[in-house]
């Protein structure tokens, strides 16, 4: 799971950024690619943060949590390709660094079902998370990686992530958007001072 020490110090940060990737056109909404612009609605429902265009790249909403932490949701307006450049303005507008950033995306290194979460990690041939890399100039930042490979299926990245979920799937998928939420709000929305 995630780095201890990089953990520890998300969980104390007065001021956090969730961006979740995926892209625009209704079209491509239902497709794998989009499961970490889907996680991000799905935080924001249990928020109850409304999402709104904050700029012509991406739309946001902001929670102040009980322990008086900011967190900010968000997610790209742009095709995968330019998620970095919606990231980066969004970081720069909101004042945070790349250290402040839980980026949200799909893996079809994954089985659909598990979750990894990981800092100072790769974009592994993701276009999404290398023109994020490209754009921050960095690596340095978490990664909520949900898995969308189906157990067993042999086509290439390119052509799974373009593809929706088979409808007898979508089961494991809501499990596993379950298991994300637990962990962000368990892991990272509470406080140390909370939890000990």
């Amino acid at each position: 799971m995630a780095n201890s020490s990089w953990l520890k110090e998300i969980k104390n940060k007065e001021r956090i950024l969730i961006f979740g990737l995926g892209n625009p056109l209704n079209h491509l909404e239902a497709t794998r690619h989009n499961v970490g612009k889907k996680l991000i609605k799905r935080l924001a429902k249990a928020l109850k943060v409304s999402l709104e265009k904050d700029s012509p790249f991406y739309k946001k909403g902001v929670k102040i949590l009980r322990n008086q932490k900011t967190v900010i949701l968000a997610y790209p307006l742009v095709f995968m390709n330019q998620s970095g450049k919606a990231l980066k303005e969004a970081l720069e507008r909101e004042n945070l660094s790349p250290q402040d950033l839980i980026l949200v995306r799909d893996d079809t290194d994954i089985t659909l079902g598990k979750f990894k979460v990981k800092f100072n990690s790769g974009a592994g041939g993701h276009r999404g998370v290398e023109s994020v890399i490209k754009e921050l100039r960095t690596k340095e930042f978490c990664q909520i990686k949900i898995g969308v490979r189906l157990p067993n299926e042999k086509e290439k990245a390119e052509k799974i992530v373009l593809t929706p979920f088979p409808k007898k799937e979508l089961s494991k998928l809501e499990e596993v958007f379950k298991a994300v939420l637990n962990f962000i709000f368990e892991e990272i929305f509470t406080s140390d001072s909370e939890s000990s």
